[in-house]
C-alpha cells in the first residue's frame, strides 16, 4: 500500500501524501491491528515504509516497475503471470 506513494516520491521528489490517504487508512487499519496501540503501529508504519522505500530503490526492482506501468498504460490491464514474467526477466538480467 505505500508502493504508490514511495513510487510517485521517487519521480516527483517528495511525498503526496493527499493522493495516498485511501491506501493511508488502510495501513493504519492493518498497523493497528497487528500492533495493537498507536504508538506501535506508527513505529512498524515508519518500518514498512522503509522497507518499500529500500526495495523501489533497488534498480532492476524499478526497472520491472516501470515496464509494468509501461504495460498497464498501453493495454488497461495485464496480468499477474504478465506483471511476474515482467519481473523473472529483470531478475535473471541482474544474474548474468
Amino acid at each position: 500500500m505505500f508502493a504508490g506513494a514511495v513510487a510517485e516520491s521517487r519521480l516527483s521528489g517528495r511525498y503526496h501524501w493527499q493522493g495516498a490517504e485511501q491506501d493511508l487508512r488502510n495501513i493504519r487499519r492493518l498497523t493497528l491491528s497487528r500492533a495493537g496501540d498507536e504508538t506501535r503501529a506508527e513505529k512498524l508504519e515508519r518500518r514498512l515504509l522503509a522497507k518499500t522505500e529500500h526495495l523501489l530503490g533497488d534498480e532492476v526492482i524499478w526497472k520491472t516497475v516501470e515496464q509494468i506501468a509501461s504495460e498497464l498504460l498501453a493495454r488497461e490491464t495485464i496480468s499477474g503471470r504478465s506483471a511476474m514474467h515482467i519481473h523473472n526477466q529483470n531478475v535473471g538480467k541482474r544474474r548474468e
